[in-house]
């Protein structure tokens, strides 16, 4: 599909998102990637929680985005809902501040989605910042092990998922995600396009899950490039951590369909026993974690009936991802 007005065809708004939380560091290198696209038209807006790191005085001062400044941390779920809503394009795109775009990334992502109807979101091919390890070519389930994962996540890039039989993915991660407007607002729980329960960590697979079970299909865009220099949970503090944990268990308590669950229960729940015990004689303070779970229980299972009341696909459509 030609992208450029010549051919008659004028390009659809992307909105580019970027939820800051003290990244003055990374800041410049993101929004300069985001500049350089080739794409248009593209807006880009920041949502900043509460930085003290300097950085909301350098976005102040960025006079080609809209910036969105909350007093205190939000989360990321709740910013980027508030940039979801601020935001004006017929496709969003979210980009953490520790990642970066190849100058042609958008254009070859809204090339490959504008080509059918029923792509609700997109993944590029996202290494790692040494530009030969592989980050995320989109989420996977593992569902033996209540463990949703980057597919690829530490492999060398050898092409193994760019066969065009690798392209259909189950979602993609939050780090740099490309999403239809249109399948946001159909998806949205409770006026929430993620989940502002979760905070931070697995709201992007909690959203995918959602998206997938209303019958949005997802890809896997090869010849788009980005980086990723990963932070994961176990750098930030123990409350976050907890909170972590538990959203792993409530992805597959809001989604999983019901007559899905029986071939896996028992070997995953042998297997998280396992992991549980080890992970609390090392850090004791994760105990927290199910205080936690049991605490905000009611309300995931309130969200899992309305999720389960309105799923448009069948056990099968959704086995392949298992």
């Amino acid at each position: 599909m030609e992208l450029n007005s010549s051919s008659g065809f004028t390009p659809p708004l992307v909105s580019v998102i970027v939820v800051n939380w003290n990244g003055a560091d990374d800041l410049p290198a993101c929004l300069d990637s985001v500049r350089a696209q080739i794409y248009e038209p593209l807006e880009l807006l920041v949502v900043d929680n509460g930085s003290t790191d300097g950085s909301v005085n350098f976005l102040r001062r960025q006079e080609d985005l809209i910036l969105v400044e909350n007093r205190d941390n939000r989360g990321f779920a709740a910013a980027n809902n508030q940039g979801i809503a601020r935001c004006g394009g017929a496709w969003v795109l979210l980009l953490n501040t520790d990642a970066r775009l190849a100058a042609e990334c958008v254009e070859k992502l809204m090339r490959r989605v504008l080509e059918e109807s029923m792509i609700g979101s997109a993944s590029p091919k996202i290494y790692r910042a040494d530009g030969r390890t592989l980050d995320s070519t989109g989420l996977c389930l593992h569902k033996r092990r209540f463990s949703p994962a980057d597919r690829g996540e530490g492999q060398p890039d050898q092409g193994q998922f760019d066969a065009a039989d690798r392209e259909e993915i189950f979602g993609p991660t939050g780090a740099v995600a490309l999403y239809r407007r249109e399948a946001l607002a159909e998806a949205s729980l409770e006026a929430e396009v993620f989940d502002e329960d979760f905070f931070a960590y697995y709201e992007d697979v909690d959203l995918a899950w959602r998206l997938r079970l209303f019958g949005w299909e997802s890809v896997f865009v090869p010849e788009a490039i980005a980086w990723h220099d990963r932070k994961g949970p176990s750098n930030r503090p123990g409350w976050l951590q907890r909170r972590a944990y538990a959203n792993r268990y409530f992805c597959y308590l809001k989604n999983e369909r019901a007559g899905a669950l029986a071939p896996y229960i028992l070997p995953a729940l042998f297997y998280e026993l396992g992991r549980s015990l080890r992970l609390v004689l090392k850090q004791p303070h994760m105990l927290g974690a199910y205080y936690h779970l049991l605490r905000r229980l009611p309300t995931m299972l309130r969200k899992r009936r309305w999720i389960q009341a309105r799923c448009r696909v069948s056990l099968k459509d959704l086995q392949r991802f298992d």
